[in-house]
């Protein structure tokens, strides 16, 4: 049976449906429901358990650019990284049971989210 990641991190994915609710995300190719997909199909391809849960929970959060980009009503390459890292750190610590190094990879994928792979990512 697979395993489903809004059942490991209900809470988390909970507060990041809640933001797209907010922003007026609903639709279009990058709802939650996309994060939910990118989240899942990421931990279903990981090759150990601890990858799993880090990608699932950068899925999760991959687009939180595109809700600031539409909060602040900016182009998506012009959100600050501050306030991106910001409000990533505000959901992996309230919502995550991720070490700092673990929670630094994560927001680490998500704002490289868009690049194309690196062999040296998460050294």
């Amino acid at each position: 049976m697979r395993t489903k990641v809004i059942k490991i991190f209900p809470e988390l994915w909970k507060i990041v449906f809640e933001r797209y609710k907010k922003a007026g995300i609903n639709g279009g190719g990058h709802d939650a429901f996309h994060a939910t997909r990118v989240s899942q199909y990421a931990f279903d391809i990981s090759n150990n358990k601890i990858t799993a849960r880090l990608t699932a929970i950068a899925g999760l959060c991959h687009n939180a650019d595109r809700i600031l980009q539409k909060e602040l009503e900016l182009g998506r390459k012009n959100v600050p990284k501050e306030i991106l890292t910001s409000l990533i750190n505000e959901r992996l610590k309230k919502n995550s049971p991720l070490t700092k190094k673990d929670s630094a990879l994560s927001i680490d994928a998500v704002l490289k989210h868009s690049l194309p792979n690196n062999n040296s990512d998460g050294e």
